[in-house]
């Protein structure tokens, strides 16, 4: 499953990259973590520019993002977004997060019954659909608090990658 928050002012851009295979294909490919247009083109077996085409259409819908080499290390390119496809590991853990969200969302949404309701007015809109905007832009918030601590990450991981590369 993947759940994508798009500013109306990239919607367009997103639905226009993810039209074309290669692309999908692309963003699949990046699941597991970071990669170099080279490991992309050969993956996808494209040619180098195709897979450059590909990634800057990426970059620009902001589904993907380009983290510089260090040195003269290639540039490494990330999803921005988190994505699952089927069960995986932390099935578990998931569960457990679930659980733990859904009691203090239910809670939340006791407290805040009226302020909902008038949501669901505002947007002329239903309670599911209320309740779907204000869980989303909440993760939203969560998620871009965490993007930091990604990004330090990525900077780690090209550093490390351009280490070997220079050995």
């Amino acid at each position: 499953m993947a759940c994508l928050v798009v500013p109306d002012e990239k919607l367009a851009e997103v639905c226009s990259a993810l039209l074309d295979d290669k692309s999908r294909e692309a963003l699949l490919s990046l699941q597991k973590g970071p990669l170099t247009m080279d490991q992309i083109s050969e993956a996808l077996l494209i040619s180098k520019k195709d897979a450059s085409d590909r990634l800057d259409k990426l970059v620009n819908a902001n589904l993907v993002r380009r983290i510089p080499g260090k040195g003269k290390g290639p540039d490494l390119y990330a999803l921005e977004f988190s994505i699952e496809i089927g069960e995986g590991k932390d099935s578990e853990l998931a569960e457990d997060l679930y659980q733990a969200i859904a009691e203090s969302f239910y809670s939340f949404l006791d407290r805040n019954s009226e302020k909902v309701s008038d949501l669901c007015d505002a947007l002329g809109a239903s309670l599911g659909r209320a309740v779907e905007q204000i869980f989303l832009s909440a993760i939203a918030k969560i998620v871009k608090d965490l993007q930091s601590e990604m990004l330090d990450e990525d900077k780690r991981l090209s550093a490390h990658l351009s280490g070997e590369a220079s050995t």
